[in-house]
């Protein structure tokens, strides 16, 4: 009897652990089919949002590259040099006469490379005034 007990033992222990074996396959094969589509749904939405994203700031950049050169042509056109004159004129400024020019010196009285460039145009100026 005792031999009869311990092999019902056996095969209900083992019974079980089968059982148990089976169960743990089963919930692993349902996480699995409900994990994966969550996955793949997941993954669709990350790359629907980056499209949606890109196409954004695509659309910013054209937008700032026509301003950048809408602004770049204003720039250029109140940069000219006839304009700039006109306004000048207008406002009653004109080309300082030579009496008007003050040059100064440093205290070692040598003119720096910036003075005597800047001299250098003064005088190309004033040919161009008298001529």
């Amino acid at each position: 009897m005792k031999k009869k007990n311990q092999k019902n033992q056996k095969k209900t222990s083992s019974f079980v652990v089968l059982r148990l074996r089976h169960a743990a396959i089963i919930a692993v094969m349902l996480a699995a089919g409900v994990l994966l589509p969550l996955t793949a749904v997941t993954k669709q939405v990350y790359l629907t949002n980056s499209s949606i994203e890109h196409k954004r700031l695509v659309d910013s950049l054209e937008t700032l590259r026509q301003d950048s050169e809408r602004l770049r042509l204003t720039a250029e056109g109140l940069s000219d040099l006839k304009r700039i004159e006109s306004v000048s004129r207008k406002l009653g400024l004109d080309y300082p006469e030579s009496d008007r020019i003050v040059v100064v010196r440093p205290k070692d009285g040598k003119p720096t490379l910036a003075q005597w460039e800047f001299l250098a145009i003064l005088k190309r100026s004033f040919r161009k005034d008298k001529s």
